[in-house]
């Protein structure tokens, strides 16, 4: 969970709790990566808006229709907007 801004070509981003499995190190951990608080850069193109998540994260990519995650050979998950 974090607070983030998206305004002026930058993603920033404030870890409120953190929690991942196995990356890095074994099992589960709650220690927020130094790099997790810090901004990427928004590109805009064509309607969609695209940022890598800091630390390292997956790339997002948003537009009217939905919502695209995707960490290079880890997953690609799909948010499709309801009507």
């Amino acid at each position: 969970m974090a607070e983030y801004t998206l305004t002026g070509g930058k993603y920033c981003q404030k870890v409120k709790i953190w929690l991942q499995n196995n990356a890095g190190k074994p099992g589960f951990s709650n220690e927020v990566p130094a790099a997790a608080n810090e901004c990427s850069t928004v590109t805009v193109k064509d309607g969609k808006t695209t940022f890598q998540e800091p630390a390292a994260g997956p790339v997002l990519s948003f537009d009217k229709d939905g919502l695209t995650a995707t960490s290079a050979g880890q997953f690609v998950d799909y948010w499709k907007k309801l009507r």
